[in-house]
């Protein structure tokens, strides 16, 4: 592991090396995953990026707890909509979906809800909006469904936009039937 340290952020982006980065990160300790989580964070965006590091981001994600949880959101807080319309970036956003809890997901809600308009348009952002809806809380999903209306002129005309307002009439009339 010490060996290693110094370049797991280059390991992660390697063909190879990424597959001995998720083994590590598999069999590590906690102290060794943060090491490694506090040695990426600065990367982060750049490495989810990389279709050879997207999976040992994953695994990452995987073994977090409290503490990496925040360096993993303020890394990423910033960068919600590039990787949003990146498909390997996309697959990091849906990670942290599915293995977050809702209110540390709250970052990816408000990135989302702020520019709906360009991860609506987008055609890997298009395609996981539904992802979105679905992971979310009762706040979470009113947050995101109550941007579509304020935006249904552009989202309307654009390709991969009509989905969304069709997506989000959807939502907002199945949840007015309740």
């Amino acid at each position: 592991f010490c060996e290693m340290f110094g370049h797991v952020a280059e390991l992660m982006t390697d063909p190879f090396g990424n597959y001995l980065c998720q083994k590590l990160l598999e069999f590590s300790t906690d102290d060794h995953c943060n090491v490694i989580c506090e040695s990426v964070t600065q990367d982060l965006v750049t490495i989810s990026l990389n279709m050879h590091s997207t999976r040992a981001v994953q695994k990452m994600i995987d073994f977090l707890y409290n503490t990496q949880i925040h360096s993993i959101i303020l890394a990423l807080s910033l960068h919600v909509v590039v990787l949003i319309k990146d498909l390997n970036g996309s697959h990091i956003i849906q990670k942290c979906l599915n293995k977050l809890a809702p209110e540390d997901n709250q970052f990816i809600y408000n990135a989302v809800a702020a520019n709906c308009v360009e991860a609506a348009t987008h055609r890997h952002g298009c395609c996981i909006l539904q992802c979105y809806i679905d992971h979310a809380s009762d706040h979470q999903r009113i947050q995101l469904v109550n941007e579509i209306p304020y935006n249904v002129l552009t989202l309307g005309w654009q390709a991969y936009g009509a989905g969304s307002v069709d997506m989000g009439f959807i939502v907002s009339n199945s949840r007015s039937m309740l």
